[in-house]
């Protein structure tokens, strides 16, 4: 089943913070579903020649604490999946840390999951096959 890329969340605002909505809290749902499209766009590049190491967590639950160093691979595999190809102009750059992670940090994380998943499709609506080549063929 294919990760539903419009389930990211880019549009956080302060606001949110500040009133306590679900998308004002970074929680389990949230480290799940940057997990998932995680795992999605590693498969993708992997697929299609491209070398990628990401170290996977998609079973976050509501008790869990996630440790730094947890909370640095998962930085850490946004920054290696943000690096496999050229990317937009307006992609975010990687949060250097998660430590103080903030509305706009988070925002930035999901959208570089966005565009990643928009440049592979474009990428994969570019290609095009003239026909099969056999032994012999001029």
């Amino acid at each position: 089943m294919a990760f539903d890329f419009s389930t990211l969340i880019t549009d956080r605002t302060l606001d949110d913070v500040m009133t306590g909505t679900d998308k004002g809290y970074y929680n389990a749902t949230d480290l799940n579903r940057v997990g998932e499209a995680v795992e999605s766009i590693a498969g993708r590049f992997t697929g299609y020649g491209y070398a990628v190491e990401v170290s996977l967590n998609t079973d976050w639950s509501e008790s869990d604490t996630p440790t730094a160093r947890q909370m640095e691979t998962y930085r850490g595999n946004i920054a290696s999946l943000r690096a496999v190809i050229a990317v937009l102009s307006s992609t975010p750059e990687t949060p250097e840390r998660m430590r103080a992670l903030d509305y706009i940090k988070a925002n930035d994380i999901e959208h570089i999951l966005q565009d990643l998943d928009t440049l592979i499709t474009n990428m994969e609506q570019a290609w095009f096959f003239s026909g099969d080549l056999y032994a012999g063929e001029t």
